[in-house]
């Protein structure tokens, strides 16, 4: 689950309070990675990202290393603003990776997402906890589709889910695009444009 909660609420709709998709996409973007022989999937590397959904533009940065052949730490977060509301993000947590096949690894995790809003006259936060697994899909040896879903508990109890791809240029470079959503009443697709950099392979 590599990235990622959005805000919801009464006068401003989907802006007011933090809901699970901003929160979910630094775990979507977080449950991920890449390589051409699965086994050897690297999972240390740093992205960076322009996001937007419905209106609301920003920015998203996220890290992650690997610990050993089967875990990895992430650390990823999320800014959104639209007309003076402003979204931040930021979520940690780890993963076990299950190198199930040359081409394939899945991943199982969980982590602590922090949300706040500001508007002005309106602030609100939100820290909750969030699970999910995804599945990195190596379909040829430049690119790659990860599929993921999760949950989020907390103040907000909401199921997330997300697909990633990817392309990479080289051993150290790839263009990812992903979109994101939440089955929170009111809640907007994320859609994400970002960069990758690290090794593909471990």
């Amino acid at each position: 689950m590599n990235r990622v909660a959005s805000p919801t609420s009464a006068s401003y709709p989907e802006r007011s309070r933090p809901s699970a998709l901003v929160y979910a996409l630094t775990a979507f973007c977080a449950l991920a990675a890449g390589s051409a022989v699965a086994d050897d999937f690297a999972y240390t590397y740093f992205e960076a990202a322009y996001v937007h959904s419905d209106g609301a533009n920003g920015g998203l940065l996220a890290g992650s290393i690997d610990v050993s052949s089967n875990l990895r730490l992430r650390v990823g977060g999320t800014r959104l603003s639209e007309s003076g509301v402003d979204l931040t993000a930021a979520g940690a947590g780890v993963d076990y990776i299950a190198r199930v096949s040359e081409t394939v690894n899945v991943l199982i995790g969980g982590g602590i997402n922090y949300a706040e809003v500001d508007a002005g006259f309106f602030d609100a936060d939100s820290t909750d906890a969030s699970a999910g697994v995804s599945v990195r899909i190596l379909a040829s040896p430049n690119f790659e589709i990860e599929p993921s879903v999760g949950y989020v508990f907390g103040d907000f109890d909401d199921a997330v889910f997300g697909v990633d791809a990817r392309y990479w240029f080289n051993r150290n470079v790839a263009l990812q695009f992903g979109i994101g959503g939440s089955t929170a009443d009111g809640s907007d697709a994320i859609f994400e444009l970002g960069v990758r950099l690290g090794p593909q392979y471990r």
